[in-house]
């Protein structure tokens, strides 16, 4: 899930620049972030049912051993990308220490 400059609202006219301040970003870098754990625990919750289905049913197995790693490959997935969103908004908390970014809240 990636974080995309929204434009300036329509009453600000065509020509307005886009406007977002590092309390947006912020805030939704850390709801994505918190978005892709909760997808990631799932996906892996998921990956253990399968895991356990394979178990219990033999002639599908197989089937269900693909599911599981796919699963876990999707959790993985959303954990790293919930990472890249935290180290985001570290980068933007040391840019707003150094002064370099105004924290508008």
């Amino acid at each position: 899930m990636t974080t995309t400059l929204a434009p300036a609202p329509e009453s600000a006219g065509s020509a307005a620049p886009l406007r977002r301040t590092s309390a947006d970003f912020l805030s939704e870098a850390a709801r994505a972030a918190r978005v892709d754990r909760v997808r990631a625990r799932e996906a892996r919750a998921m990956a253990a049912a399968c895991e356990h289905r394979a178990r219990r049913v033999p002639g599908q197995s197989a089937m269900y051993q693909r599911e599981a790693i796919r699963l876990r490959r999707e959790a993985a997935a959303l954990e790293i990308d919930a990472a890249l969103h935290d180290e985001a908004i570290a980068a933007v908390w040391q840019l707003i220490d150094a002064g370099d970014v105004r924290a508008a809240h």
